[in-house]
């Protein structure tokens, strides 16, 4: 068993964590970090674990025996104690770029991951969804003019730019992040020129992703129920004079946050990325 601990364990994302975590079939959670919650249960603070799980928080922990620490709360340090072989995977983004940490996005990393990467640090729902959106064709070389990123919150643009070097070396386009007006209904809208048909470009698409589990093209605009509680990342593709939009969409709590920390736990441990995150859509 991976035995997992979580600092900051009452932030949303630990709770979250926690959630996904006490299902997971390969983990045993050994501490719940929080100072100054010492001793409280944790169903008592994240009350829709009531009945999953007898932790209780502590604000004393010792790492020495953790496989895997999830860090939630931006500030924070690598704890002393932790072994030399254990994992770290960053939640908060603040640890991108740092030496022996990998961006934390499995559809770009994967391979990284599976082969030796010991730390990810997860950049937030929209920088993984642009990502995501703009991944096929810059494996493919096709990237090229400005491309016009809108997102719901905030994305890195530098995160964004890097993903695309890492896989188009001579992009020398323009990346710009814009805010998305109130009432925007995804998570990233991408819009960049191409010389492809619609047909061709969700061609692409689908080749890329048929070998993931997250990341799906559908034929209609994606609402907010059809990933709710999921770790899926749903994609619509539309072409018209000359020009593609990219449409995504995913739970910010469970893809773009603690879905996506689990999913990188899975890689870097070897399972299979599906573990624990088989979840239930809201449905209609």
């Amino acid at each position: 068993m991976i035995k997992a601990s979580i600092i900051d364990a009452d932030s949303d994302a630990g709770g979250e964590l926690l959630r996904l975590l006490v299902h997971h079939p390969d983990v045993e959670l050994v501490s719940a970090v929080s100072p100054g919650r010492d001793g409280q249960l944790v169903s008592e603070y994240h009350h829709g674990l009531v009945g999953d799980t007898d932790l209780r928080f502590t604000d004393n922990p010792d790492f020495s025996h953790t496989d895997v620490v999830f860090i939630t709360r931006p500030g924070t340090t690598l704890p002393a104690s932790l072994k030399d072989d254990a994992r770290v995977i960053d939640l908060t983004g603040q640890f991108i770029g740092h030496e022996g940490f990998v961006t934390g996005i499995g559809e770009l990393n994967r391979k990284d991951m599976v082969r030796g990467a010991m730390r990810a640090a997860i950049p937030g729902a929209a920088t993984q969804a642009a990502v995501i959106a703009l991944l096929p064709l810059a494996k493919r070389g096709e990237l090229h003019g400005e491309i016009v990123v809108e997102v719901a919150g905030v994305a890195d643009t530098d995160v964004v730019k890097a993903a695309v070097l890492q896989l188009q070396p001579d992009f020398d386009g323009r990346i710009s992040i814009v805010a998305a007006p109130d009432g925007f209904p995804f998570t990233a809208r991408v819009t960049l020129p191409t010389n492809c048909t619609g047909s061709d470009v969700r061609a692409i698409y689908r080749e890329e992703f048929a070998d993931h589990n997250f990341v799906f093209v559908i034929p209609r605009r994606p609402v907010p129920a059809d990933v709710t509680n999921t770790n899926k990342c749903l994609l619509h593709l539309h072409v018209q004079d000359s020009a593609l939009t990219i449409e995504a969409l995913m739970d910010a709590s469970v893809k773009g946050a603690a879905g996506t920390a689990v999913h990188c736990m899975n890689l870097l441990f070897g399972l299979h990325e599906v573990i624990g995150l088989q979840l239930k859509a809201l449905g209609r």
